[in-house]
């Protein structure tokens, strides 16, 4: 399986590096060209754009740090070097970053229109899940995209749920987010207690 990955933050490597060790052939991307030098010393191709990095391949997992970052790996109308430009016909996008959900139902209408799929899928779990591949993914899409996405997104999580149509993994994230800042506070007036 053909995989580009872009963003190799603290998320995205780690994703990365689990692809690797389950034998996909990984092209990485990151717009601080260093933070993919260690996922080449493990066997990952090098790509100088993202139109580049998805060229040769079938399946794009990004997860860039917020809306406006990933419509500029996804788009880059400055320069033509999106994925947009280097993706085929037939390609799949899975986004796990956390971004708004309308951005998200845009840039799925907009790959679609190429024929290319689209599955949101943001992640929970934190640095030490991506390390250890335990993620909780929250999933929106096609069913017959989320179908082609499971088995990568198995690779790096543990629990991953196909919640509905296109926007909906990043309204359940967001709801999550909200669950989680709930708690604490409730702790924390606990804790005042």
């Amino acid at each position: 399986m053909k995989i580009a990955v872009l963003g190799m933050g603290t998320m995205g490597a780690p994703m990365a590096t689990n692809l690797i060790k389950a034998g996909c052939d990984v092209t990485v991307h990151n717009r601080t060209r260093s933070r993919e030098e260690p996922l080449e010393k493990l066997g990952a191709t090098r790509a100088d754009s993202p139109a580049a990095a998805v060229a040769k391949s079938d399946i794009v997992l990004s997860c860039v740090s917020d809306t406006p970052d990933v419509e500029n790996i996804f788009f880059d109308p400055a320069a033509g070097n999106g994925v947009i430009d280097g993706l085929d016909s037939g390609g799949l996008v899975i986004d796990c970053s956390s971004i708004a959900p309308g951005a998200t139902r845009d840039f799925a209408e907009r790959f679609r229109a190429k024929n290319i799929g689209y599955v949101d899928a943001p992640v929970s779990g934190g640095s030490e899940g991506a390390i250890k591949g335990t993620l909780t993914i929250m999933c929106g899409g096609a069913d017959k995209d989320f179908a082609r996405a499971e088995p990568v997104l198995q690779i790096i999580g543990s629990k991953v749920t196909h919640i509905g149509p296109v926007g909906c993994g990043q309204i359940a994230k967001v709801a999550n987010q909200v669950a989680i800042a709930g708690t604490f506070m409730a702790l924390a007036e606990a804790l005042t207690l």
